[in-house]
């Protein structure tokens, strides 16, 4: 009886509007994955090189584009180191202004995973939800520096401007409207979100703990 060989097959690297660049190196039998092996790194934009001719100062809008999804933490990171370089102290409203925007945009950014996340597993209407939520993140963020991905508002030794008394009544705000949203829909996406979850990794993925572990799947089964 003829023996087969096993074959090895490069997926990707994928283009950045799947989430991220990601190369998955496949060892099939036939149409059968036996192990698939994830391989980061391959968003390389060259800002390390660009930087060499600019002052630390020009640096600051390279950041945003690091991660678009993410911009303000982004600036923060960049600016405290060369904060720490330079020993810069910087004013304490600053402080806490820089804090705010950063946790509302790791907010949206989590926002977009999930959306992504839901859609991939082929739960459209969870993306409509996350990206309703990140939109009053986005609309504040217009108001405080008048841009909705690229901010540039974090400046090295404090933020651009101040942020204007609206937008303090509306942080204080949206806290509650984020509570409502989630006692009232939350409860029900994440029970469908789970079940979809459990019913396409026990279907159509791995059928064995073994197989589980070896791809990095999981599965949320707290509903």
């Amino acid at each position: 009886m003829a023996g087969t060989e096993t074959y090895t097959l490069n997926m990707g690297p994928q283009h950045p509007s799947t989430h991220g660049v990601l190369r998955v190196q496949l060892e099939l039998d036939g149409e059968n994955i036996l192990s698939a092996k994830p391989i980061m790194g391959y968003l390389h934009r060259g800002i390390e090189k660009l930087l060499e001719s600019r002052t630390y100062i020009q640096g600051v809008p390279y950041t945003d584009r690091l991660d678009y999804v993410s911009s303000m933490n982004n600036n923060l990171g960049y600016c405290r180191a060369v904060e720490e370089l330079a020993q810069i102290e910087v004013p304490e409203r600053a402080e806490y202004i820089r804090v705010i925007v950063a946790e509302l945009n790791r907010i949206a950014s989590h926002l977009v995973f999930i959306g992504s996340l839901a859609i991939d597993l082929g739960a459209s209407t969870g993306m409509l939800y996350t990206f309703r939520d990140r939109e009053e993140i986005l609309d504040l963020f217009n108001l405080v520096c008048g841009a909705r991905m690229t901010f540039h508002y974090i400046r090295v030794g404090g933020v651009n401007r101040d942020v204007q008394p609206e937008f303090i009544e509306k942080i204080y705000k949206y806290p509650f409207l984020m509570f409502v949203t989630l006692i009232f829909n939350d409860a029900q996406i994440k029970f469908k979100f789970s079940q979809l979850s459990i019913k396409i990794e026990v279907e159509h993925g791995a059928k064995k703990i073994e197989q589980f572990l070896q791809f990095s799947t999981f599965i949320d089964c707290e509903f």
